[in-house]
């Protein structure tokens, strides 16, 4: 009877075991150069490469799933995806997601944006409290544009929101029903595919950066995902000092957007 037993044990450790298979969702929009659809209509871009690679590395597979970005952060909180990319950290997500620092895909640098013809009118007044009084200001809602602009919000401060994503926001602009808009450094570059001439009509605000926002794939911190989230850190870090992602900094030109401490030696 041992024997059969001892048998089954062996038997049972020859198995293979299955593959754990992540489940990361992401906004539904032309995220360049982080998120996109290529021309042939393939999931592409910084971040996207960068999960696939460390899940690879894992021996995970991987599934992306693209939705709008508010059912993305809702899918999180309850537990029906593994991790979410990109997403900033904030009081209220800490609450169901886990941010790791050696989960940080890059970091976000905000600024303001406003209509060309009004470039010399429209100067940066710091702080920027002082602007939101004087001026009607948008972001797109759900962002996370920068603790400054979060606690002047809190404070009752007025910041329009509704725009969905930073396509909306620059179009509000544009039509005059916003003054300035609060956006990535990089917007320009990011709603170009959706507003081919945006940069023809939208200038950023001279001077106006605020300090970076780290941007992570968050995991979810119900179940395994806390280790999950350890395990993707783990190999994350032992990945960036190969050859592949100094490849991808220069393939999609994200030099800016790369944390300081994870840049390649």
């Amino acid at each position: 009877m041992r024997r059969l037993l001892w048998l089954a044990v062996l038997w049972s450790l020859a198995l293979p075991v299955p593959a754990q298979t992540l489940l990361v969702a992401m906004e539904e929009a032309d995220n360049r150069p982080f998120e996109y659809l290529d021309d042939q209509g393939n999931l592409t871009g910084f971040h996207t490469e960068i999960v696939r690679a460390v899940a690879k590395a894992l021996g995970w597979e991987v599934s992306f799933l693209r939705m709008p970005w508010g059912r993305a952060q809702l899918s999180l909180a309850n537990g029906k995806v593994d991790a979410v990319t990109y997403m900033g950290k904030t009081a209220e997500r800490v609450k169901y997601a886990v941010f790791l620092d050696g989960n940080q895909l890059d970091v976000e640098r905000v600024t303001l944006f406003v209509r060309r013809e009004d470039a010399a009118r429209i100067r940066y007044m710091p702080p920027v409290t002082s602007m939101m009084k004087r001026w009607r200001i948008g972001a797109p809602h759900g962002y996370f544009l920068g603790q400054e602009i979060s606690d002047a919000v809190a404070a009752g401060l007025p910041l329009d929101q509704h725009a969905q994503n930073q396509a909306q926001l620059f179009g509000m602009l544009v039509a005059h029903r916003i003054d300035v808009a609060v956006a990535e450094k990089l917007a320009l570059q990011l709603v170009e595919p959706e507003m081919p001439d945006v940069a023809a009509h939208v200038a950023p605000v001279t001077g106006a950066v605020f300090s970076g926002n780290p941007m992570y794939i968050a995991f979810r911190n119900k179940g395994d995902g806390p280790q999950l989230a350890k395990q993707f850190a783990a190999a994350y870090a032992k990945w960036r000092r190969g050859d592949v992602y100094p490849w991808l900094i220069a393939r999609f030109k994200v030099y800016e957007r790369v944390p300081d401490s994870f840049i390649p030696k």
